[in-house]
């Protein structure tokens, strides 16, 4: 939503973004009329991106069950590698993200993170920093996006296997 490459993309005035959440309000409030309906919505824009402050185009806690963060192991002010806690104390980072979701109480998601093939790559400290996030929070859940497209790594024991170890001591091994 946040992310300027997609076509239902926030818009980069206040008014453009309080419109987005309106219409974010309105696909909700259509979705929960279907017949049998048993939808969690899942509101979740990028890490650091844009530098919009999330209450512009949250649409509020009646249209929003749970507040998801697609993050991933590439600084939004740096090209260098750095540390969870850095990536997690930038604008819009995870822990301005944490902040929100605890005043809107709303329980979090990681939708969509990973590891980026530069300027990174087998980054265990980043899985690491995940994985004690999800299991000292309150989070609904978390998925890690292992495309293997757009620089994105997916976990395997010859290109992460570090980051491997790392996510199977936190969340199994998924078999």
């Amino acid at each position: 939503m946040n992310g300027n490459w997609e076509t239902d993309y926030i818009g980069t005035t206040t008014q453009e973004q309080n419109l987005w959440a309106s219409c974010f309000a309105n696909e909700v409030t259509g979705m929960r009329q279907a017949s049998g309906e048993n939808f969690l919505i899942d509101w979740n824009p990028n890490a650091c991106n844009s530098n919009v402050p999330f209450a512009n185009f949250y649409p509020g806690n009646a249209y929003v069950d749970i507040v998801g963060l697609d993050q991933y192991d590439a600084s939004c002010q740096s090209s260098g590698a750095v540390t969870f806690s850095q990536l997690a104390s930038e604008p819009d980072g995870l822990d301005a993200f944490e902040s929100f979701a605890a005043a809107h109480g709303k329980p979090m998601s990681f939708p969509e993170w990973g590891l980026y093939s530069s300027p990174a790559g087998d980054d265990p400290g980043y899985v690491d920093g995940i994985g004690s996030t999800v299991a000292n929070g309150d989070f609904a859940f978390e998925s890690y996006f292992d495309a293997g497209a757009q620089g994105t790594m997916p976990l395997a024991t010859n290109t992460t296997p570090q980051s491997l170890t790392e996510f199977q001591k936190w969340f199994g091994s998924g078999s």
